[in-house]
């Protein structure tokens, strides 16, 4: 069930409406269908009380705040509202680069460890020969 608020241009002499999806009430209908009481739903998001009945009371209401309260509630919003796929889509892009970023620092430092390791190695070679060498004499 979608919630829309119809909103009147006037442009020229002709009225245009056009329907606007109301977030808020969405929101609103979700956390009472989840059944969980509000004052845990809010601190699940992250936020007081009276910040949800200021969520729920914005019908453009920000997509990353939707988020925060699917998580909370374990809620879909896709089919309500058609910009959360292209939102999702946008954060997996974004979590798989992060992603990337993360294992090519860790293959730049395991680099690293083994070019260090095999220094290692190599010195420890030689203070066993310079011992050897001392040793003799």
């Amino acid at each position: 069930m979608l919630f829309l608020c119809i909103q009147e241009a006037r442009l020229f002499g002709v009225v245009k409406k056009h329907a606007k999806i109301d977030r808020g009430l969405i929101l609103k209908k979700a956390v009472k269908e989840s059944g969980i009481p509000i004052t845990e739903v809010s601190r699940r998001a992250g936020y007081g009380r009276v910040t949800y009945y200021m969520h729920i009371a914005n019908p453009d209401l920000k997509l990353d705040l939707l988020d925060k309260y699917a998580t909370a509630i374990g809620y879909d919003f896709r089919d309500e509202i058609p910009e959360m796929v292209e939102y999702y889509e946008r954060k997996r892009e974004n979590s798989l680069s992060s992603f990337e970023k993360i294992e090519a620092d860790r293959d730049l430092w395991r680099e690293g460890y083994g070019r260090i390791l095999k220094e290692k190695e190599e010195l420890l070679k030689k203070i066993e020969l310079l011992e050897a060498k001392l040793a003799r004499k």
